[in-house]
Parts: C-alpha cells; structure tokens; sequence
C-alpha cells in the first residue's frame, strides 16, 4: 500500500462515528486499485465507499469498492457505467449512494448514478442542470442534496450557481447564485 492509500484510509477512518481510536497509525488491508480524483464517501452502517477516480497514466476509473473497518477488508461492487472523476458523491439513504458529475472523456459531465448497495446496481437519474466538476454534494437534514461550487468546461470556467436535489422525487430546486465562486469545497451541516 502506498502512503498516499495508507494517509487516504487514516483519513476516512477519524470521520467514522462512534469510533475511538489510539494516536498511532495502523496497518489496514491494502486497496488493490490505487487512484486519485476519487470520491470517498461514509455509508450509514459506518463503511466506506471510493468511487472511480483516475489511474496513474491517465485512465478513468470505473471502479467503486467499499472497506468494512470492522472486518479490515475491501469489496468491490458492480462498476460504475460511466467511468469519472472530479465527481461528488453522496449517501442519500442506508441503501443508497449518488455520484454527481465530474470529468469524463475530457470534459466536465451532468450524469447522476444512483448506486443501490442491497442490490449492487447503477441507475442513471435525472442529469444535473449543468456539467459540473470539482463541487461538493451535501447532504442536508431534510435528505435532499446541496450541490455546490465546481468548474464548468471549457477551460475550468467558474460555476458561480448552487441548486438542490431531490433524491426521493429526482428532481431539482431552482438554481442559486453564490456570491462567490468555489471548488473543492466541503459543506457540514
């Protein structure tokens, strides 16, 4: 495992609640598809799913895997059609994930997956108002999902707008204007 996977999982393992841990790094599984451009993502049962991503050389990823801390393992599950990255994803139930834009084939992308993890299946959704990349997707308390911030292609164009989406009805709010433009943001609520 490179010290890049090894810092990555650490990460991911201090945002997982409920959980206390010792002030020494430790050893975990080793993940088998090293990338970046990833999204990393906490699931309600406290695992963890890393969605696409980009290779070394080049190549998007398609790859989703989910690391259980309680077994110290990795699965992978069914790949995501569309292989991307700079994306945004977010756990919008306890069965189910959505992976918002991101780049694919050169430029920034609209697509929305839903990745049901009881059945282990990709839905394409109703896609973005814009192609979007670099964002953030927040859940907030009332289940829908703020999107927000990102570059707009050609030429990492600013996206100076935010909108909300619905995952129970698969729809969108109307389009706000942030007073500044944001990538690579994250939003708590």
């Amino acid at each position: 495992m490179t010290n890049f996977n090894k810092i990555t999982l650490f990460l991911i393992l201090i945002f997982i609640s409920g959980k206390s841990f010792s002030q020494n790094w430790i050893t975990t599984a080793s993940n088998d598809n090293p990338r970046m451009y990833h999204s990393i993502t906490l699931l309600n049962d406290d695992r963890v799913i890393v969605v696409g991503g980009g290779f070394v050389g080049g190549d998007i990823a398609g790859i989703a895997e989910i690391y259980n801390p309680e077994t110290d393992s990795w699965t992978e599950t069914a790949e995501l059609p569309v292989p991307v990255l700079d994306h945004a994803t977010a756990c919008t139930s306890d069965s189910t994930i959505h992976v918002f834009g991101g780049t694919a084939d050169g430029g920034s992308v609209d697509n929305v997956w839903e990745y049901n993890l009881d059945t282990d299946t990709w839905t394409q959704k109703t896609d973005m108002p814009i192609d979007i990349r670099e964002h953030t997707a927040t859940v907030l308390p009332d289940g829908k999902v703020l999107i927000a911030g990102g570059y707009r292609d050609p030429a990492y164009t600013d996206n100076p707008w935010s909108f909300v989406y619905d995952p129970r009805t698969d729809t969108y709010g109307a389009n706000i204007n942030l007073l500044t433009t944001k990538t690579n943001i994250t939003l708590l609520f």
